[in-house]
């Protein structure tokens, strides 16, 4: 298929704020603690795709919540060059053992 991107300019903080507006309430409901923090490395003026970045953001964040069953560690990010490919990022509970992987109900996307 065919998606077009609406690339313009984007204050992460902003964007950042109205994820956290729209989704501390159903982290409270479990309760959880719900915040976020931009590195200073990060810029705070990006260019994006603002409502296609917000909804995998809120996707991400939903899920999140949807499966955490108690508080205790933020996601990390490890610090990487800009310019590298990936970045990995690390959550848990402390005195938890990992989770088991989910099964797949469906072979991935090819």
């Amino acid at each position: 298929g065919h998606m077009t991107l609406k690339i313009e300019a984007c204050t992460l903080d902003a964007l950042l704020s109205d994820v956290v507006h729209m989704l501390r309430p159903k982290a409270e409901e479990k309760g959880l603690e719900f915040a976020v923090e931009r590195a200073e490395d990060v810029p705070a003026l990006i260019h994006t795709d603002k409502t296609k970045l917000q909804q995998i953001l809120v996707n991400l964040v939903t899920n999140a919540i949807k499966f955490t069953q108690t508080s205790g560690s933020a996601p990390s990010p490890d610090p990487c060059p800009l310019g590298s490919a990936s970045r990995s990022v690390s959550a848990g509970t402390p005195g938890t053992p990992p989770p088991s992987p989910l099964p797949q109900s469906r072979p991935p996307y090819q």
